[in-house]
């Protein structure tokens, strides 16, 4: 009877410390992936969009777009697709939150349709083109 009770006790004693060690596994396998996420730049907002917040754009590509706000920060915006008259854009429109507020899951307006943005974050200012540096311009084909 006191081997049995005994061989018991072992195999509880044995099951809470397999437990406990891949509890505290995915713990730190948690702390180091939030870590990861923590590194990534966080959302931003431009404030008072709708009312001239921003004061410049540039296209980087047909899914991302730097906006700059009327204090100088600039904004890398990616979209959910790719609006490709976005080159060739004259002009932009920006669909804000009813607040006004330029965000992530707002739209940018291209020709008429809308383009949800899906990270808004805060950059860099884009590199300065010198006079002597050639233009490259976009291929309409």
């Amino acid at each position: 009877m006191r081997t049995k009770t005994y061989e018991f006790l072992v195999m509880i004693s044995l099951f809470v410390w397999s437990i406990s060690g891949s509890v505290i596994a995915a713990e730190a396998s948690n702390e180091s992936s939030t870590g990861k996420l923590e590194q990534l730049a966080p959302e931003a907002y431009i404030p008072f969009a709708n009312i001239g917040g921003i004061s410049d754009w540039q296209v980087v590509n047909d899914s991302t777009l730097l906006i700059q706000d009327v204090h100088g920060h600039w904004y890398l915006a990616k979209l959910q697709s790719p609006a490709y008259g976005l080159a060739f854009a004259n002009s932009l429109g920006f669909a804000t939150a009813p607040s006004g507020t330029l965000e992530k899951l707002s739209s940018v307006v291209v020709s008429g349709r809308r383009y949800p943005i899906v990270s808004l974050t805060r950059t860099d200012p884009p590199a300065k083109m010198h006079a002597d540096m050639p233009v490259e311009k976009p291929n309409p084909y």
